[in-house]
This record gives C-alpha cells, structure tokens and sequence, in this order.
C-alpha cells in the first residue's frame, strides 16, 4: 500500500484539523525508525498514546507497517522494491477490502 492511516487505541481514525482521517504516503519516510518516530511526534500532539498505522481503504482498520525500499543488484540483473505499508496480519483485512492485494514494485 502506498498509503496508510492512523488508529487511535479505541480504533477510530485520527484526524487533521479540516476532520479528514490523516492519510501517510509511505515515500514520507526512509526506515522503519522514520515511521515509528512520526507515530511519536503525533501522539505528543494529540495527547494519546497507542497509535497505530492501519489500512488506507474504506472502513478497513487492519493494521500495517512500514516497510523501506530497496535495490538489488545481481551482475547485471538489478531488482527494485518501493517502500510501502504492509499488512500485519492479511486475514484481519475487512472483506473484498484491496488492501492486500496492492502492491508496488
């Protein structure tokens, strides 16, 4: 997934100031630490604590996580993957959600 939204511990949607749900491009961030140290930022801000990175699609609230880009290299082969949000646990995804079947390489 390209995008992710953020959770509350009571799993409602964190929003912005116009009340729209905060929606995080996964080209925001380098490494995981990148992410995790936002979810901080944002809860300093809020007032909460144990938010989470969740789903981009409809109503869906599973839960994902930050995943880095990479190259590989091999002789003259070279394979990329983009950075993205991926699904903790696919089975927890809403049904017909396409959350999981999103990719970006």
């Amino acid at each position: 997934m390209k995008y992710a939204r953020i959770i509350d511990s009571q799993g409602q949607f964190v929003t912005n100031d116009n009340g729209s749900s905060i929606r995080v491009e996964s080209k925001h961030f380098k490494n995981k630490t990148e992410a995790e140290n936002y979810l901080k930022k944002l809860e300093l801000e809020k007032g909460t604590t144990g938010l989470k990175y969740a789903c981009s699609y409809g109503e869906c609230k599973c839960t994902v996580h930050f995943r880095s880009g990479s190259q590989i290299v091999a002789g003259k082969r070279s394979r990329a993957r983009e950075a993205a949000w991926v699904s903790d646990n696919i089975a927890d995804h809403l049904p017909n959600c396409p959350g999981p079947s999103e990719q970006g390489f």
